[in-house]
């Protein structure tokens, strides 16, 4: 094989391999956004059960706050189930963003499991033929 066909095997080879690196890297990127995404989704679940349980809490707080001012007795301050409701609200949406934003890098996985799948082709080829 003369150097003059070597030169642009090894450039193909060099590139493919470039590409292969360059892929691995953007897969390991993702495999760590997926480990803080679904992280963070099992943060915001803790957060939906405390909501959860506290506006479970000021439902039963305020039914016993109203009987007690029906028969004239003293009650507590009365909470406020609006902020309650609202903040149950904020988390389930965060939930459901951080599921889509889960669900995307899934798709970017297998997109760069594919490409890179073609990119190890690649290289072998361009390794053989050196």
């Amino acid at each position: 094989m003369s150097s003059l066909s070597a030169d642009p095997l090894r450039q193909e080879l060099d590139t493919a391999i470039k590409k292969r690196d360059a892929l691995r890297v953007e897969l390991s990127g993702i495999k760590n956004a997926q480990e803080r995404i679904s992280g963070r989704i099992s943060e915001l679940r803790r957060s939906l059960n405390a909501a959860e349980d506290a506006f479970s809490d000021a439902k039963e707080q305020s039914v016993t706050n109203l009987v007690n001012e029906a028969m004239g007795e003293t009650h507590g301050e009365m909470p406020s189930m609006r902020k309650l409701r609202s903040d149950l609200a904020a988390v389930e949406d965060e939930i459901d963003a951080a599921k889509d934003a889960k669900e995307k890098l899934e798709g970017r996985q297998r997109n760069i499991d594919q490409s890179l799948t073609f990119a190890k082709m690649n290289f072998r080829s361009a390794f053989r033929a050196c």
